[in-house]
């Protein structure tokens, strides 16, 4: 008789996640969050409030198709239809009302940011008129690809929240 919420952090622990075939996401490049025009990679996350300093993978890039197709697979056809089975089995029980939620978004963010925005078409010689704008679309339209895919499952958009850093 608890009320449970599904609190999602979709990018700081993806490291281990793997691509078809098997093969680890973060081994391609092209999955790998830029620090500049020049294609340096970003550098792993830590996690500065746990003693030792947690190592992390990189910054993923939001918008390579590698990671879009992931997310689009994952927020709808593993986690989306998961929560939709748990959310049937409390129905079932006469306590729909205990479900409160999924919570897109672990303080969503964005460091670097310039393989996102060279997929939108921007680089070095047509670089961004305001940079930290254009993450902000990065980061939203990223919530949104997880957020709909959890809708797309069948968990009802009032049930559905966010969660970014800024």
């Amino acid at each position: 008789d608890m009320a449970v919420a599904f609190h999602l952090d979709n990018y700081m622990f993806w490291k281990n996640a793997r691509g078809k075939g098997g093969r680890k996401l973060i081994d391609n490049p092209a999955n790998i969050e830029m620090k500049n025009w020049r294609g340096a990679l970003s550098e792993g996350l830590t996690l500065g409030y746990i003693p030792g300093k947690v190592p992390l993978g990189p910054q993923m890039c939001y918008n390579s198709p590698e990671i879009k197709a992931k997310v689009d697979r994952y927020s709808r056809e593993v986690i989306g239809k998961s929560v939709v089975r748990g959310v049937e089995r409390l129905k079932r029980a006469g306590k729909e009302e205990l479900f409160a939620g999924v919570i897109v978004g672990w303080e969503t963010d964005m460091s670097d940011g310039y393989c996102s925005l060279k997929h939108l078409g921007f680089s070095a010689k047509n670089p961004p008129n305001d940079l930290e704008k254009e993450k902000e679309k990065i980061v939203q339209s990223y919530i949104t690809r997880w957020a709909k895919g959890i809708f797309d499952a069948g968990i009802d958009r009032n049930l559905i929240y966010t969660h970014t850093a800024h």
